[in-house]
């Protein structure tokens, strides 16, 4: 009950109706409903569905305001430029999704989650943000309700839609199941922009190229060389290679964003709103682009009032005045107080230092700490906290001649305390009178490699033969994280070792 309440005065306080919010019902929803779900085609099992649907946990619910009183931080970084200028144009944007759930989203993308779900969590945040500004956004669909239907495509969130309980179920109900018509989906969101008298953006999310037959490049390219037309199209592409032949048939729609992981999809997003939206006057730039950042106006007499949630890779424009922000990282990364002057634009840098700390065995593992291009820029050992510049990273551990693991996203928050256990090696210490030859094979009699006795042996997690001769050996030894070295000696009496 307690868990609800608090709820319930969180979305008080950022003025967003709950779910449950009895508003009027301004979409059809026998287009994509329970009903949908049940009336999917046979084979669709229960893990499926999992992998490819929004969990409550999932559920986008913008952070309470913090302690008014917490201090800032010191090493925030806070710079100005000058806003572009202003384009005179009759309306706000009008921007058409089109959302790609044909069968191939339904592949794995990170972890056990696939295209479509990570796509479901995006288009849910960007939706919920467009909704508070009362923009004009509609979401198109393809391939989400039968397969080897060509003609499965339709507007699934009209663009004036202010239903967030509608808009919430749309998104979340859709599964991969269908074809890929590109070109008729962007003939039709054309067509739902044409009259339009302000600037008319389309952005597709596709992991695909076009399977009915259609021409989506050609079709583009006639958009582009007609004037009257005045749409500009972007395209999100989930999965591919830059470098493949389907790549090039999906970039030549539009201006191309290739995404192989969820925060890459935020960022892509971020980026062509912000291209969208040239005026946008705050940007934040965090390690994490999903994190949310709350913001805070300062009044006359000192005190500071909610304003509104954002995320961090998108910005935001508002008026020009003294504000508060806080970046939801872990712990919570506040900036001082700053002003938005009229004309400029407001850059806030995450900076700072976080603690990294590896956890295995008496400092055993070597440590890399990689940047973006792969180049190494940090080096020390497990089990001992080391200071590192807040950032996104690749670990490289190892130890030589047989381990090595690679953590890619690692991420380094100010003040933050980052600790990884390495599950997936184990060390091993076969003890002898004397510095001996030593023979690893794997359960398959392999060959692994030679190494030596009264040493600490580092190899990745699973069961391994030790050989020293045909009177001292391990018929079979377990190696995993155990937190201490592992001391095994010679079994006798076994058959000799081909």
């Amino acid at each position: 009950m307690k868990q609800w309440l608090a709820l319930f005065v969180t979305f008080l306080a950022f003025g967003i109706p709950p779910s449950s919010a009895k508003n009027p019902k301004t979409t059809k929803e026998k287009d994509l409903g329970p009903e949908y779900l049940r009336a999917l085609p046979k084979g669709f099992d229960k893990e499926f569905i999992k992998a490819n649907t929004l969990q409550e946990e999932d559920r986008y619910v913008p952070p309470p305001p913090s302690n008014p009183f917490k201090e800032a931080n010191k090493d925030a970084k806070i710079s100005y430029e000058k806003l572009p200028p202003k384009i005179k144009r009759k309306g706000k944007p009008k921007i058409e999704l089109i959302v790609d759930s044909s069968g191939s989203m339904g592949q794995l993308l990170g972890g056990n989650r696939t295209k479509m779900y990570f796509s479901k969590k995006l288009i849910t945040r960007y939706l919920i943000d467009q909704w508070r500004e009362k923009a004009l956004v509609g979401m198109r669909v393809y391939g989400a309700r039968r397969k080897n239907d060509c003609s499965d495509n339709f507007l699934a969130i009209p663009f004036r839609e202010r239903n967030l309980d509608a808009i919430e179920k749309k998104v979340a109900y859709m599964m991969p199941i269908g074809r890929t018509p590109l070109q008729k989906s962007i003939e039709e969101a054309i067509k739902d922009l044409k009259g339009h008298k302000g600037p008319k953006r389309i952005v597709i999310f596709t992991d695909g190229k076009e399977t009915c037959g259609g021409d989506p490049c050609k079709l583009s390219k006639k958009v582009q060389a007609n004037p009257d037309i005045d749409i500009e199209i972007y395209v999100v592409a989930i999965g591919f290679d830059p470098n493949s032949e389907e790549y090039k048939k999906v970039s030549c729609i539009g201006k191309t964003f290739p995404v192989n992981k969820e925060e890459e999809l935020f960022t892509a997003l971020g980026k062509i709103s912000n291209t969208i939206k040239k005026n946008n006057n705050l940007i934040v730039k965090s390690p994490n682009p999903i994190a949310p950042v709350n913001l805070y106006r300062i009044k006359k007499n000192g005190k500071r009032e909610y304003f509104r949630t954002f995320t961090a890779s998108w910005g935001v424009r508002v008026p020009p005045g003294k504000y508060e922000a806080e970046v939801y990282i872990d712990p919570i990364y506040k900036f001082p107080p700053f002003t938005i002057p009229k004309g400029k634009r407001v850059i806030l840098t995450v900076e700072g230092k976080g603690e990294v700390l590896i956890h295995f065995t008496k400092g055993l593992i070597n440590v890399e700490l990689l940047d973006k291009n792969s180049t190494v820029i940090h080096k020390f050992k497990s089990d001992r906290r080391f200071l590192v510049k807040t950032g996104r990273y690749k670990l490289h551990l190892y130890k030589k001649p047989y381990f090595s693991h690679i953590i890619n996203d690692f991420l380094v928050y100010p003040k933050g305390k980052h600790e990884y256990t390495l599950g997936e090696a184990g060390v091993v210490q076969f003890d002898y009178p004397s510095l001996t030859g030593l023979y690893i094979y794997d359960m398959q009699d392999k060959l692994v490699g030679n190494y030596l006795t009264n040493v600490p042996l580092v190899l990745k997690t699973g069961a391994y033969r030790l050989f020293v001769n045909d009177n001292c050996f391990v018929k079979s030894v377990q190696f995993y994280n155990e937190g201490e070295i592992k001391h095994v000696t010679c079994q006798q009496n076994a058959h000799k070792k081909k």
